[in-house]
């Protein structure tokens, strides 16, 4: 990602851009927060996509004709994130899984999660 913010000309240019400070920036590690991807994605004209900055988030587009994309302006799905959540944690509540309720120490405390290394 650190190469997205130095095409877009480095943390400076990108603070300016989205109107806060480069330590901001810099701190995001070069991971865009998915918030900021679509005020990026309108100040380059749509040259770099939310897609493109965070293909991790479930991106859909709401037509917007004022929107620099032709599919309009992009939105998180949040009922996909939801339902992936719920869907992990059943995955993770399944007997014999990394976090068992079973496998807790009867203290009535958290389940205990098995680390692989």
């Amino acid at each position: 990602m650190y190469d997205v913010i130095t095409r877009l000309g480095g943390p400076s240019k990108v603070a300016r851009m989205l109107g806060i400070k480069p330590p901001s920036v810099i701190g995001w590690g070069g991971r865009v927060p998915p918030d900021r991807c679509p005020a990026i994605e309108r100040a380059t004209g749509g040259e770099v996509t939310c897609e493109q900055l965070r293909p991790d988030v479930r991106w859909v587009r709401v037509r917007d004709p004022s929107w620099p994309h032709p599919e309009g302006r992009p939105c998180i799905d949040v009922a996909a994130r939801a339902e992936l959540a719920e869907e992990t944690c059943n995955a993770l509540r399944r007997p014999g899984s990394a976090v068992d309720p079973a496998r807790h120490a009867g203290d009535g405390g958290p389940p205990r999660v098995a680390v692989h290394a």
